[in-house]
């Protein structure tokens, strides 16, 4: 296998979550969604969100749901320390 193949295999295994994912995971507000969410990021599946997301999704539970920072501060540390959830960044050309 070429080096660039094994680079798009380990892409495609991996599940890219963007805000509206994470907020339903988080608030529980739309139990379809939510449940879709948590079976998703609670299988273990190797999951990607950026840091983008993280930081959108933050203030949207603090403008839309009155989370308060330490209450965000657990959450948040909570769900990035997760084993199968990687923190990737835009600068970073792609190596999450």
């Amino acid at each position: 296998m070429t080096a660039a193949a094994g680079q798009v295999a380990e892409l495609v295994s991996r599940v890219f979550l963007d805000t509206n994912v994470l907020i339903r995971y988080l608030v529980e507000d739309d139990p379809v969604r939510a449940f879709a969410a948590a079976d998703l990021i609670d299988s273990g599946t190797a999951v990607v969100v950026s840091t983008g997301a993280v930081l959108e999704s933050i203030h949207v539970l603090r403008t839309q749901y009155g989370a308060r920072n330490p209450e965000l501060g657990r959450t948040v540390i909570s769900l990035l320390s997760r084993n199968n959830i990687t923190l990737a960044d835009a600068d970073v050309g792609g190596r999450a």
